[in-house]
């Protein structure tokens, strides 16, 4: 579909910048943790620009083929919960041709869900829920 080219073109953008970003990640990392934040997102990029054309044949698929990618890629702990949040996203999404930005704000807060819930982590506990949660939120409730 036309939803999910769209999704692959923007994932490339994405991972592409994360890609040029490796050294500041890593810096950033290297003062609050170990450092292997610019590597694993590097190797979590370069899985997903190398998924086929045809796992975008939506969005849901894209979400998974990124989600399983992600999942094979990253190590550590990380690539697991970047997997169920996309992987929960492709859920919530499954059956849509075309889904709107308020079930894209809503699959996004279902993905940060999942991955509260894979690690227990909730807001304020300095983990990657810290970020995604309040995207996820805001998105969702600026567009009510």
């Amino acid at each position: 579909t036309a939803a999910g080219a769209r999704l692959r073109q923007v994932a490339e953008d994405v991972v592409k910048a994360l890609i040029a970003a490796e050294q500041q990640l890593t810096d950033l990392d290297s003062v609050t943790g170990d450092g292997d934040l610019g590597t694993s997102m590097k190797r979590g990029a370069e899985a997903v620009l190398a998924l086929p054309a045809q796992a975008f044949a939506d969005v849901s698929s894209g979400l998974s083929a990124m989600g399983d990618a992600m999942r094979k890629a990253i190590g550590g702990s990380s690539g697991p919960f970047y997997a169920t949040g996309l992987m929960r996203a492709a859920r919530h999404l499954a059956g849509s041709d075309a889904p709107t930005a308020k079930e894209l704000a809503e699959a996004f807060v279902a993905a940060v869900e999942a991955v509260s819930e894979l690690g227990g982590a909730k807001p304020g506990d300095r983990t990657m829920v810290d970020a995604l949660h309040p995207a996820a939120t805001t998105f969702r409730d600026r567009l009510a």
